[in-house]
């Protein structure tokens, strides 16, 4: 019977971009590693496997070149001295050609990277009103990246970006910007309500006014057709013959109508009053003369 023993060795330094044992360091990909000789930087190691003295020198890091995010939240105040919190993203690498001064010049670049956009959010904000933060977002972070760019190039970090995610006003400014919005649209809904009056009252007074002048066409017409009646009346009593018929058909016609028209002064009253005791027309002729 064999016993087989295995042993797992794990390298702790692979963990920060290297690997190390003995003589043999190697730096990973996106990586560059410092060497040093007896503490002393002394060289920039690149990406891939070198050999190094082990009594005297070492591998004391390695960083990232890769891109780097983080965030960050800002309290600030606006023009109107309106206090509000600013939710920002960074994103930020190593300069190559300045990695040794990124490495030994900040001991936590994230904290101190969100530290210098913090003091230069809070210089430019209060140029701004609150309604204009949102319209001028895109001008604000670039005023803060290119700030920022001048702040953090001595240290060996460039940034790439920089987004201001959001604004978080006061919960009381939220709610008063939502009445407004409310407001705001009740009077679009209102002006559009009295529009649609407006249009149904022209309409309305535009049917009106076409109805009358047809009434008064249809009047026009009927005045011509009496008037031809009349004139073949006035024929018949120019005869002779039947003259005190043709008058008395005529101012009978004439008295109806009048009476119509009484009727109708009053909506809905359809009632003609005629005089009683009337057996004729001439009666009506004799009565209405007397």
């Amino acid at each position: 019977k064999v016993t087989v023993s295995v042993l797992y060795w794990w390298n702790p330094c692979s963990m920060a971009g290297f690997d190390a044992c003995g003589p043999c360091v190697c730096v990973k990909q996106s990586h560059v590693g410092f060497l040093e000789e007896m503490g002393k930087f002394q060289d920039v190691l690149p990406p891939g496997l070198t050999f190094i003295n082990p009594c005297t020198q070492s591998l004391k890091a390695a960083v990232s070149l890769r891109l780097h995010q983080t965030q960050c939240m800002v309290s600030s105040t606006t023009k109107e001295r309106m206090t509000l919190r600013i939710a920002c993203e960074i994103m930020y690498r190593v300069i190559p050609s300045m990695a040794p001064t990124a490495y030994y010049s900040l001991s936590d670049p994230k904290e101190q990277i969100s530290s210098f956009v913090e003091s230069a959010l809070r210089a430019e904000l209060p140029e701004y009103s609150f309604d204009e933060l949102y319209a001028s977002k895109q001008a604000i972070a670039g005023r803060v990246q290119c700030a920022l760019e001048q702040m953090i190039q001595h240290y060996g970090y460039e940034v790439v970006d920089l987004l201001l995610v959001e604004f978080y006003p006061p919960q009381d400014v939220i709610m008063s910007m939502n009445r407004q919005m409310t407001e705001r649209y009740n009077r679009m809904a209102q002006a559009s309500a009295a529009e649609i009056v407006r249009i149904e009252n022209i309409k309305r007074a535009e049917a009106e006014a076409e109805q009358k002048r047809l009434q008064g066409v249809g009047s026009a017409e009927m005045q011509k057709g009496l008037s031809a009646g009349m004139e073949s009346a006035l024929a018949l009593w120019n005869d002779g013959d039947h003259s005190s018929e043709v008058m008395a058909l005529m101012l009978t016609e004439n008295y109806m109508s009048l009476q119509e028209s009484i009727s109708r002064a009053k909506a809905g009253h359809k009632t003609v009053f005629v005089a009683g005791g009337l057996e004729s027309g001439g009666s009506v002729l004799t009565h209405r003369t007397v």
